[in-house]
């Protein structure tokens, strides 16, 4: 018996096609493909042999690769790189590998050789990610289920942030999460952010119930694209959020400067929880919104019909075409928010998101 091949692709787990006596089967094959993976980061170039059986973004951060990650699920999109050349796939098939029009390197290996570029931003020059322990400073319930956790690190260790940006905390259990830091650089170098209690939650059941005054965690970072951009000036600037998605962006709102606020330009911003006593920061932003002369909204999903913020932005901004929007949140929020600025005239380049998923 003869039997014709015919491979599909160079995947890793590439599709094999076999034709024997005129009938076709399909089979897996798992072979080993080593590709080229050249990486642009503004002037910077960056070339190193992929490993099929690992995600682009571990041998991106093997490399010394200046990438941004989070979940490591594909959930936050925080991975995301642009794919210039070449071909790849999920390791997950369940999850996604696409966010935005961004390749998730946490869920992604090459299929040929790859050419990708990672955002360059020049705010970021100087930010380095630092790994430190953080002792517990502080420990302030804003609401029923918002913990305000502030932390300090050694007097060697202050790190330098945008505000906006997030960190990575390790507790003394071994649970690590992401949580962005609700207020800019302090005097004292203290941090602080923001957390919400999430049904067995990990961190958050840690926090609520055995975190004390004084325990050590580790903390990596700074992380993140979400903050102002320096000589970007525009007409308004449209800020979206859900939940303890409003920490980063009352962190960027209270400590813009004069100059970073006269480039904000006129300052929306629309905050959306389920009912009227999960606002857990409504007296904070109503006193910025009076000193700054910003117009706020908030929205209750589930009281008086309100709907979603999103739904209020296109409401209000018929046209965003000379505007910038800011997103943070929850993904579906995030996702439906960029559709409706995008098709409102909104840059692609102007829209700047951070999404926040429960664990």
């Amino acid at each position: 018996m003869s039997f014709a091949f015919q491979a599909q692709g160079s995947l890793p787990n590439c599709a094999l096609m076999i034709a024997a006596s005129g009938k076709s089967f399909r089979i897996k094959v798992m072979y080993s493909v080593s590709n080229q993976i050249n990486i642009q980061h503004g002037d910077a170039r960056l070339s190193f042999d992929g490993d099929p059986a690992s995600s682009l973004l571990d041998q991106l951060l093997a490399n010394k690769a200046p990438v941004s990650y989070s979940c490591r699920r594909g959930d936050c999109g925080q991975c995301g790189v642009k794919l210039l050349e070449g071909e790849a796939a999920a390791l997950d098939k369940g999850r996604p590998l696409w966010q935005m029009g961004s390749l998730l390197t946490c869920n992604a290996v090459a299929c040929s050789p790859l050419s990708l570029r990672i955002p360059y931003i020049p705010e970021l020059e100087g930010i380095r990610v630092l790994r430190s322990p953080a002792k517990v400073q502080g420990l302030e319930l804003l609401g029923s289920d918002v913990m305000q956790l502030t932390l300090r690190l050694p007097p060697a260790n202050r790190i330098a942030f945008l505000p906006g940006q997030f960190v990575r905390l390790t507790n003394s259990e071994g649970t690590l999460r992401s949580y962005s830091l609700s207020a800019g650089p302090q005097p004292d170098g203290m941090l602080r952010m923001h957390i919400r209690r999430v049904e067995k939650g990990a961190f958050s059941d840690w926090l609520f119930a055995r975190a004390v005054i004084g325990d050590l965690l580790q903390l990596e970072g700074p992380q993140g694209h979400f903050f102002q951009r320096e000589n970007r000036s525009v007409d308004r600037s449209v800020f979206l959020a859900t939940g303890t998605g409003i920490a980063p962006v009352y962190a960027i709102l209270a400590a813009a400067s004069e100059k970073q606020r006269a480039a904000l330009g006129e300052v929306w911003v629309y905050w959306g929880n389920r009912f009227r006593k999960d606002a857990y920061l409504a007296e904070q932003l109503a006193d910025l919104s009076l000193q700054r002369g910003m117009r706020l909204t908030l929205v209750f999903s589930r009281e008086e019909d309100t709907g979603h913020v999103q739904d209020h932005m296109r409401r209000d901004h018929a046209a965003l075409d000379g505007a910038q929007v800011f997103a943070c949140g929850n993904p579906a929020m995030i996702e439906g928010a960029r559709t409706q600025a995008l098709a409102a005239g909104l840059g692609e380049d102007f829209f700047y998101s951070d999404s926040f998923t429960a664990s």
